[in-house]
């Protein structure tokens, strides 16, 4: 499936005072959103493109002395990304890109294209790895969620071979179901418990699961519970599902397992990440999760044996999507420094450097 947009019907006249192609950056002029404003795609490939009016199309003049591709990233480096956000504009809830205070915008580049081009080829390699790990992000992703349902629904064996329709049987609510599995309600896999408050005398460290901010988890001081996994009911967090492998605090707004009934704790971590949870507001306009409903609701489980070997594999999975989202983090960080060091003068390269780049594209 392509992104593209197709447009129909186009006047001459636009298609001559519309039309970008090789060389052009598009940024956002218009938006909602103001840190949106500013925000750019290069097109390095010379095919005709229309852009829309909340878009707005930069080219280098041809005797600046200044490379397309180095305005681009000088466009969206950090700095200049800020500075065109604090200075957007708007009255009718749309902030809008300040066009006067961009033009009078020094762009600090060296006069010396061929080091431009070294800094440009050092940013485009990072880039590549960039897009690189997010496309393999992607697909394990992927991979992952549908794993979590074929073997938690059965129809995957751990073997990796797919059961044959003669080793199922049909459950009139859950439909198929492998013969040699248990079908029952959720209390009796495992039983859930509301975390406490602490009083005021009680001070005693620990970890709250809250949120996760760019694929890396955050934890706040919580309450004390013996348990691997839990399940939050608060607000932003509803259904969230943590496993922690060491005794941590549950606060009364989560629910935590309180007893595994000689089940696998990690299955029961992977099998409640896939049901989806009723928000309850219960009086307040505060959303939570019913204890009592998720006890009721009806689930399908093998042997403890095999739950272990359905979460080596999900596990395995789940460490490596762990890893990369980590990788990534760290290369949009290490773009982020390069960006901020060879765009601004404060990292120069030698002419011996510029050569070697340019000659290997590193």
């Amino acid at each position: 499936m392509s992104n593209e947009l197709y447009l129909v019907n186009v006047s001459i006249r636009d298609k001559i005072s519309k039309a970008v192609g090789k060389d052009w950056s598009i940024a956002v002029s218009s938006n909602g959103n103001r840190k949106r404003i500013g925000n750019a795609v290069f097109i390095d490939n010379d095919l005709d493109y229309l852009f829309a009016s909340f878009l707005t199309a930069f080219k280098p003049k041809e005797n600046s002395g200044l490379l397309p591709k180095y305005f681009f990233y000088w466009l969206s480096s950090y700095n200049i990304q800020e500075r065109i956000t604090s200075v957007s504009e708007g009255t009718t809830g749309l902030g809008n890109l300040d066009i006067r205070h961009l033009r009078n915008m020094t762009v600090g580049y060296p006069e010396n294209t061929s080091e431009q081009r070294a800094i440009i080829n050092i940013l485009q390699k990072v880039d590549e790895v960039i897009r690189n790990t997010e496309t393999s992000l992607y697909a394990f992703s992927r991979t992952s969620k549908a794993l979590l349902v074929d073997l938690l629904s059965g129809k995957l064996k751990p073997d990796w071979s797919y059961r044959q329709e003669d080793e199922f049987v049909v459950d009139e609510k859950l439909g198929k179901v492998p013969m040699e599995w248990s079908v029952g309600k959720f209390k009796q896999l495992a039983v859930l418990q509301r975390g406490r408050d602490l009083t005021d005398d009680e001070v005693i460290p620990g970890i709250y699961p809250v949120v996760k901010s760019n694929g890396v988890q955050i934890y706040h001081n919580a309450y004390f519970v013996k348990a691997p996994g839990v399940v939050t009911g608060r607000s932003g967090t509803i259904g969230k599902v943590f496993y922690i492998e060491t005794d941590f605090w549950a606060h009364n707004t989560s629910l935590y397992i309180k007893d595994f009934m000689g089940n696998c704790p990690k299955f029961i971590y992977y099998l409640i990440k896939r049901m989806r949870f009723e928000q309850h507001h219960a009086g307040t306009t505060v959303p939570t999760l019913n204890r009592n409903d998720i006890h009721k609701v009806r689930v399908t489980y093998p042997c403890p044996e095999e739950q272990g070997k359905i979460v080596s594999i999900l596990d395995m999975f789940e460490v490596t999507i762990r890893d990369k989202t980590f990788k990534l983090i760290e290369l949009r960080r290490l773009k982020q420094s390069l960006m901020q060091n060879l765009l601004t003068g404060k990292l120069q390269l030698s002419n011996e450097q510029i050569s070697f780049i340019n000659q290997t594209r590193v």
